[in-house]
């Protein structure tokens, strides 16, 4: 059975412009919002990242604590 992932365009086999990172809208972006704006965002982007590495991060901490804690038992 043949998957495809919505990403890929089957024709070309490249990804959809509109799910890369580019700096093509990049104009439109800096003309539409202040510099006070645009700092905003990317402030609040980059909290929004920390928040979440940090909950995988802890995620990941916990089932590996979970899986030595478990091997000790049973060895």
């Amino acid at each position: 059975m043949l998957v495809v992932s919505p990403l890929i365009d089957i024709n070309s086999q490249q990804r959809v412009s509109s799910m890369t990172a580019n700096n093509e809208n990049r104009p439109v972006w800096d003309s539409t919002f202040s510099e006070e704006a645009r700092a905003a965002q990317l402030s609040e982007d980059s909290a929004a990242w920390r928040a979440v590495a940090g909950l995988l991060l802890a995620i990941i901490s916990v089932g590996l604590t979970m899986a030595m804690f478990t091997a000790w038992i049973c060895s």
